[in-house]
């Protein structure tokens, strides 16, 4: 008899043991359906996320090569500009040096102004068809009379 209740105990013994093995077991499983169900939520959010993130990444990159090719052109033009503006200035110290060599004949010219007659201009007058010389001396007189306020 002993015998026997020596293996009764051993047996309850191992039913217990299965028994908390097998609720451990059944709580893991529905642990497991939670965290499962949690996970599959969680992968909708990041799938949603994702699709932004993707979104965002194509508009910074599409803006990141619009502003790549401006400031290409922008440099470009900087460039074009720079050659430009040597160019201009070039222009400008001849168009200056032109003007400080004309400025004596200018300053003549205004001193020949001055002796011009009344009756000379009505000579002027008289002429019909004057030649082109003659036209474009008056205009530039005109043009001298009108800039000195005279």
């Amino acid at each position: 008899m002993k015998f026997l209740a020596t293996k009764r105990k051993y047996l309850d013994s191992a039913v217990r043991r299965l028994e908390g093995g097998l609720t451990t077991l059944a709580k893991a499983a529905e642990d497991t359906k939670i965290l499962s169900a949690e996970l599959a939520i969680k992968n909708e959010e990041i799938a949603e996320k994702k699709i932004i993130v993707e979104a965002l990444i194509a508009d910074i990159t599409q803006k990141s090569e619009t502003a790549s090719k401006k400031q290409k052109e922008a440099s470009e033009k900087k460039a074009f500009l720079a050659v430009k503006s040597v160019e201009i200035n070039e222009k400008k110290e001849e168009a200056n040096r032109d003007m400080e060599a004309a400025a004596p004949a200018l300053l003549a010219a205004k001193a020949a102004l001055q002796n011009v007659q009344a009756k000379q201009i009505t000579e002027i007058k008289a002429l019909a068809n004057p030649a082109d010389a003659i036209r474009v001396v008056c205009q530039l007189t005109f043009h001298f009379y009108i800039k000195d306020g005279k």
